[in-house]
């Protein structure tokens, strides 16, 4: 299969090759590397007019059109699901791509995302001048992961997406071969260190957001007080894929129990394994269809809080969003839900805690007034984290592994 590449390939190397097999957070993190002065060269599978869309000029993007395209194909499909073996084949594929690009380009960095890291690892065992190999996982552990995700697959009696032991054997072995393992969260750098890996091997990294999509105006600020100082009935969103893993089981009882005092509301396309809680859901729950990320702000200005009970997530970058706009968040222990509300501007409960959940809800509820001062303090700090700080604690471990 042919890829494209959006500019001619440089006579110089660059500083470092971001390889993600997607988008996820990568291109805000190239986005700001590149303003304070890196070379970057982005690999991956989406299309690089896409691309453009997050990335500046001045950052390479080398993209395997081919791959993006049948990964898509086959997620909405199902073949992913119905073929196991074509899940495996698409990471390899990408893979061995992405450590031919790298052994073009020679960087003395590479940055590379969980799952699709393998194949350059060992290309660079077998290199005169290897470059250094920063693994980045959005998630926890994938052990940690994997158990999880069963767990939540017993509690429902139905197969719940997650990790299969071919992943989770290439993770580890990734994880092994790394010089370091970015984690974004507290939560998930404790399932490294409770999976044996060193203290020194991790880096926990927060991610930023973007106060010029998700901030909001002096209106808007307003117009979010004054509806709640009213006493009016509350707007509960989520945003994201609702599936199991996001705590779309506990989202769909509480909402239907609540649903008489406050109107429940999902912005995200509806997975396989959480098909029949959309139907369970009836009319407590209003599921939109997904949208694109610079079409949210507007979901969360509509809103007055935001409700996130998942069961595994790495960071859960919606709650930083929701939080900038002025948001209260009711979050879960396993996210960043905790760094994120330490100051306060919300609650934290365990995952599956419907009683806890329905206790704060209930609260807001019954006194809408009482949000104001959340509202307030979330306007002034809450998920206050920018990429330029971002950007900068990236290069300060760059630094580190290079003089390692």
């Amino acid at each position: 299969m042919r890829c494209a590449a959006s500019i001619a390939p440089r006579k110089q190397s660059p500083d470092l090759s971001l390889v993600v097999h997607g988008r996820f957070h990568a291109f805000s993190m190239a986005r700001e590397l590149a303003r304070q002065g890196m070379q970057i060269e982005v690999i991956t599978n989406y299309p690089a007019s896409v691309a453009r869309r997050w990335l500046p000029d001045s950052v390479k993007v080398v993209s395997l059109v081919s791959h993006g395209l049948l990964s898509r194909v086959s997620q909405r499909s199902g073949l992913a699901q119905r073929l196991p073996g074509l899940d495996k084949a698409l990471h390899q594929f990408f893979g061995r791509w992405a450590s031919r690009m790298v052994s073009r380009s020679q960087p003395r960095l590479v940055h590379c995302f969980s799952g699709v890291a393998l194949e350059l690892m060992r290309q660079a065992g077998h290199s005169a001048r290897p470059p250094k190999i920063i693994l980045a996982r959005g998630s926890a552990h994938i052990a940690e992961q994997r158990d999880l995700l069963i767990q939540e697959s017993i509690r429902l009696g139905r197969p719940v997406d997650h990790p299969s032991d071919w992943m989770v054997e290439r993770e580890l072995a990734e994880y092994g071969s790394s010089d370091r393992i970015v984690v974004l969260s507290e939560f998930a750098r404790n399932s490294f260190l409770q999976r044996g890996v060193h203290a020194e091997k991790l880096a926990m990294i927060p991610l930023g957001v973007d106060p010029h999509h998700f901030g909001s105006t002096e209106i808007q600020r307003r117009e979010r007080i004054s509806r709640l100082s009213a006493g009016r009935r509350l707007r509960v969103l989520c945003t994201g894929s609702f599936c199991a893993r996001k705590g779309a089981r506990d989202f769909v009882d509480v909402a239907r129990r609540l649903s008489h005092q406050m109107d429940f509301v999902w912005v995200g396309g509806v997975s396989q394994d959480a098909a029949y809680l959309a139907r369970e859901a009836g009319a407590a729950v209003e599921l939109m269809p997904k949208v694109s990320e610079f079409a949210l702000q507007a979901h969360y200005q509509n809103a007055d809080l935001y409700f996130l009970p998942t069961i595994e997530d790495g960071f859960a970058a919606t709650l930083s969003q929701a939080l900038i706009c002025g948001m209260p968040v009711l979050g879960t222990t396993h996210s960043a839900a905790p760094e994120l509300l330490r100051a306060g501007g919300g609650w934290v409960v365990e995952p599956r805690d419907q009683a806890g959940m329905v206790a704060c809800l209930q609260r807001a509820a019954a006194d809408p007034a009482s949000l104001v001062p959340l509202v307030r303090l979330n306007l002034e700090q809450g998920g206050r984290r920018t990429w330029r700080e971002v950007g900068a604690d990236f290069i300060a471990l760059y630094r580190r592994v290079l003089t390692s």
